[in-house]
């Protein structure tokens, strides 16, 4: 290679190192990964293992019945029970699944209904759009 030719990967003769300006042969080269193994496919996440372990099956005794319910029926059963018996945190416990299971709570309901002058607003926004 002559004085004159430059190899691709030269750094042009203004290119000043520093911040955020790493050295051009340190650079990732395109289409290279920088983790080429990556997350192995199947691999069980914390998810996955707790969906796994609540729905294993266990046996609960009901009175004098015996009863086959998964570990997420028996936990939801025990915090229903010790909520009944009046236990302050599992009443709140079993609220917060309530609300999770079945949507948001009336309070969440009514701030999310606009008011007349909201609703004045946005149609007047909305008669203004083009088109």
């Amino acid at each position: 290679m002559s004085a004159d030719e430059t190899r691709d990967d030269d750094p042009p003769a203004t290119y000043q190192v520093g911040y955020k300006r790493p050295p051009l042969h340190t650079r990732f080269k395109p289409g290279v990964s920088a983790n080429p193994k990556g997350r192995p496919k199947g691999r069980r996440n914390l998810k996955h293992d707790l969906e796994e372990e609540l729905s294993e099956r266990l046996t609960l005794r009901d009175g004098d019945r015996r009863l086959r319910v998964t570990k997420q029926r028996a936990l939801v059963k025990a915090t229903i029970a010790r909520a009944i018996k009046g236990d302050v945190r599992a009443q709140a416990q079993a609220y917060s699944l309530l609300l999770r299971a079945f949507g948001m709570d009336d309070e969440a309901q009514d701030s999310a209904t606009l008011g007349s002058a909201d609703a004045e607003i946005l149609s007047s926004y909305i008669e203004r759009l083009p088109g």
